[in-house]
């Protein structure tokens, strides 16, 4: 039998209870973030902004691209590694900040009564705001060079939450283990290039030779990447098997990151 503490209802549960505090989490966080600088919250429309421009300039100008088996203008190539790179930075921004997380919280781990596990949503929470303004942006150029997106565009949001599972699975685990091992922020911040290589961003999956795609399949951001295009640009939205087992998995290893922070939670105020 499982123990209610871990159970699965257990993960939602806690974020619907403190679903205001939790809102009052991620508009501190966001306003911490830019606290002291002469734009503030401007930067979180303008970075992506200066992005897109930069990315349409470099590659619908100087590099010229094709994108592999398509034919089409070299200015939309910038749309396809728009569409990547904005879900690559929402997952990896979770990921590079889970290791300082409760190391940069302290004064919530030392009150008893409040729910730690629940900085881990701020952090998804906080970059799901800055991707939904990057889609955003990515719809109005899309509109410009292409028209209206198909109706499958509607769909990115499903396609993007079994991500966002392997997100908050990762803060978990990482923030735990950050509290103990120092060296994890390091390690994390040197493995995203490579993170970043092996993710299909600059290319489809179906360009890599056959016997190097279980490699890339092993990174949760592949699916995800390539379902996102295929609906913004393909048209189409494949709920197969293949992304039921995808769902599985992001649960799963979401019940795992949240069973070992919590193992760990009270060991927490004694390292720090």
């Amino acid at each position: 039998m499982i123990d209610r503490e871990y159970s699965p209802f257990t993960l939602l549960g806690d974020v619907w209870r403190h679903r205001q505090l939790l809102r009052r989490l991620i508009e501190r966080d966001v306003a911490t973030r830019f606290r002291g600088s002469v734009l503030g919250k401007v930067w979180i429309i303008l970075t992506p902004l200066v992005m897109l421009a930069l990315y349409t300039f470099v590659f619908g100008v100087i590099f010229q691209p094709r994108w592999p088996g398509a034919v089409q203008r070299p200015s939309k190539v910038a749309l396809y590694y728009f569409a990547g790179l904005i879900v690559f930075e929402f997952f990896m921004e979770c990921i590079n900040r889970a290791p300082t997380l409760m190391l940069a919280h302290v004064t919530y781990i030392k009150k008893v009564l409040f729910p730690v596990e629940l900085l881990a949503w701020m952090v998804v929470g906080g970059a799901a705001l800055r991707f939904i303004i990057g889609c955003l942006l990515l719809v109005v150029l899309y509109v410009v060079l292409n028209g209206m997106p198909p109706a499958t565009a509607m769909a990115v949001p499903l396609l993007v939450l079994p991500l966002a599972l392997f997100a908050i699975g990762f803060v978990w685990f990482l923030s735990a283990i950050g509290v103990f091992i120092r060296d994890a922020g390091p390690v994390v911040i040197a493995v995203t290039p490579v993170v970043m290589f092996l993710s299909p961003i600059f290319f489809p999956i179906a360009a890599i030779p056959a016997q190097y795609q279980v490699i890339f399949y092993a990174n949760p951001l592949t699916l995800a990447l390539e379902d996102v295009r295929a609906a913004l640009f393909a048209g189409s939205v494949e709920i197969s098997l293949g992304f039921g087992v995808y769902c599985l998995c992001a649960w799963v290893f979401a019940q795992m990151g949240y069973y070992c922070f919590r193992k760990l939670r009270p060991s927490f105020a004694d390292v720090i």
